[in-house]
């Protein structure tokens, strides 16, 4: 009788301990999943706040660029250079360009038939036959055709290097004047790829040469440019 219940009080213990370590054990892996979640998230974080900060990288370059007298980015001198250069050129002659670029033969690779984002066009308005467009483009600057028609692969030409890397935005003409244009620069539309402009530029000779008006200077984006249709007053939405 002593034997047997024995047995019992052992049987009973053995199933306290097999419930006491599988508790422990499932314990265990819950804890130890659960905070392998835990770190994972962590890192995730962690990557995330170290490569995904776009506020933090355009805070990051207007500190590296701004004028530390001024506190802010001077976006004028970018014209101011380029003017000064295109002097310095012009003073020196092609000699010391035509040294550099005589050798190279440069073949544009593409991609072709791909617009991008084109927020500007207009037709010309001295040209009678109109076949001839004026086009804008995001990041890619002023372009126009003489032969825009239905029936043929127009050939486009750039006004020069500097406005490959301009965004236009919008372009219009004087009604009472029609050789003076007008063209608008910088993505007002709040999209996340947005490329920022420089202001307004004005051409009085269809097109031939182009100014940029200081006064629109801090006009880093623009929505639509129009002209007055009876007085030569520009109305520019931003």
């Amino acid at each position: 009788m002593k034997t047997t219940r024995y047995k019992r009080y052992l049987l009973i213990i053995g199933i306290i301990i097999a419930i006491v370590a599988a508790f422990l054990v499932l314990g265990d892996g819950y804890y130890l999943t659960h905070e392998t979640k835990n770190l994972s998230n962590q890192e995730d974080e962690l990557k995330q706040n170290e490569f995904d900060d776009p506020g933090g990288a355009r805070e990051f370059e207007m500190l590296r660029t701004r004028d530390p007298e001024l506190g802010y980015v001077p976006q004028e001198r970018l014209i101011e250079a380029y003017q000064n250069t295109e002097r310095q050129r012009a003073a020196e002659g092609t000699k010391s360009n035509s040294v550099m670029t005589s050798n190279l033969d440069w073949r544009e690779i593409g991609p072709t038939g791909v617009g991008g984002r084109t927020r500007a066009i207009m037709w010309d308005p001295d040209d009678p036959s109109e076949f001839k467009v004026w086009v804008g483009s995001v990041s890619g600057g002023l372009w126009y055709s003489d032969e825009v028609t239905y029936k043929n692969n127009p050939t486009w030409h750039k006004v020069d290097d500097f406005w490959d890397n301009l965004a236009i935005s919008s372009i219009d003409y004087d009604p009472t004047n029609t050789s003076t244009y007008y063209v608008s620069t910088g993505e007002g539309w709040f999209n996340g790829d947005a490329v920022r402009g420089g202001g307004v530029w004005k051409s009085t000779n269809s097109g031939g040469d182009w100014e940029w008006l200081s006064s629109t200077n801090n006009f880093g984006f623009i929505q639509k440019l129009n002209v007055h249709p009876r007085t030569p007053v520009i109305f520019i939405l931003r």
